[in-house]
C-alpha cells in the first residue's frame, strides 16, 4: 500500500462535501496560506492577522451588529498604549471602534431613510449636533489645526459608535439582551481574574493596583465600572425565572461585584 493511501493524501486537499460555498472556502484557505508565507518571508508576524482581518471585514459587510457586540466584549480587556504625537490607543477595542465609525458612516450615507426620525429630532441628538458644530468651529479657529483635528476625530468615533450606532442597533428587547450579555461576559471575566489574583495576594491593600493590570489602570476606574454596571445586572434579573441558569449567574456576579466594590472602592 502506498504512503499516500496510508495517510490519506489523496483526500487531503479536497473540500469537505458539507461546505456550501466551496469557492469562499477555497479562497479563505489560500488567504491563510498566503499570509503565513508572507509573514515568514518578510519576518513581519503581524501579517498572521490577515485572515482575522478578512473575517472581520466579511462580518462588517454581512452584519456589522456582531462587530458592535464584540467590541463591547473587548472593552474590559483593553489597555492604553502611547502613540507618537501625544495620542494613545486602547487595544484591542479602539481599532474596532474606529472601524465601526467608518462602517456605520458609509451605511448611514446609503441607508439614511432607515433611521427613525424621532431619534434624530430628540433633544439629546440636537444638543449633540450643536456640540459637534461648535467643536468644528474651534478646530478651524485653532492655532494648531492638526492637533485640534486629531482631538476632534478621537471624540467623533465615540459619538458615532456609542450614540448614533447604538441608537440604530438597539431597537428591541433582544438587542438590549445582546448588549447586556456581551458586556457582562467581558466584565465578568476580568472580575474573576482580578478576584483570583487578589486572593493569591491575601487581599492586601498594597496589591490593589497590581492585581488590576493590565485591565484597569487604577482601582477607582475599576470600582466605577462595577458600580455603573451593577444596576444593569439587577435590571436583567427580570428577564429570567428563578430556576434559569442565567438568573443564577447574575446572582453570582452580583455577589462578586459587591465583594469587589467593598475591597476596591474603600481602598
Amino acid at each position: 500500500m502506498s504512503i499516500g493511501k496510508k495517510i490519506g493524501l489523496n483526500n487531503f486537499f479536497q473540500i469537505p462535501a458539507d461546505v456550501k460555498n466551496k469557492t469562499a472556502f477555497l479562497g479563505f484557505g489560500l488567504i491563510i496560506l498566503f499570509s503565513i508565507f508572507l509573514a515568514i518571508i518578510l519576518e513581519q508576524f503581524v501579517l498572521f492577522a490577515i485572515p482575522m482581518m478578512v473575517i472581520v471585514g466579511y462580518i462588517a459587510i454581512v452584519d456589522f451588529k456582531k462587530l458592535f457586540y464584540w467590541m463591547l466584549f473587548l472593552i474590559p480587556f483593553s489597555n492604553s498604549f502611547a502613540l507618537p504625537g501625544g495620542m494613545s490607543l486602547d487595544l484591542p477595542a479602539e481599532p474596532f471602534i474606529v472601524a465601526l465609525m467608518f462602517i456605520f458612516g458609509l451605511f448611514s450615507l446609503v441607508n439614511w431613510r432607515k433611521f427613525d426620525i424621532r431619534f434624530i429630532k430628540s433633544p439629546v441628538t440636537i444638543l449633540l449636533f450643536f456640540h459637534l458644530a461648535w467643536m468644528i468651529i474651534t478646530v478651524l479657529l485653532s492655532q494648531n489645526v492638526l492637533v485640534s483635528f486629531k482631538f476632534f476625530l478621537s471624540k467623533m468615533w465615540y459619538v458615532i459608535v456609542f450614540y448614533f450606532m447604538a441608537g440604530y442597533v438597539l431597537q428591541n428587547k433582544k438587542d438590549y439582551k445582546n448588549f447586556f450579555w456581551y458586556a457582562f461576559w467581558g466584565i465578568f471575566s476580568t472580575v474573576l481574574i482580578i478576584l483570583f489574583r487578589h486572593a493569591l495576594q491575601g487581599f492586601s491593600f498594597k496589591s490593589v493596583n497590581y492585581v488590576l493590570n493590565p485591565f484597569y489602570s487604577n482601582h477607582v476606574k475599576y470600582s466605577t465600572i462595577l458600580a455603573l454596571f451593577t444596576p444593569m445586572i439587577w435590571w436583567a434579573f427580570n428577564w429570567y425565572k428563578k430556576i434559569e441558569w442565567r438568573r443564577q449567574k447574575l446572582s453570582l456576579q452580583t455577589q462578586e461585584t459587591t465583594i469587589e466594590l467593598k475591597i476596591f472602592y474603600t481602598s
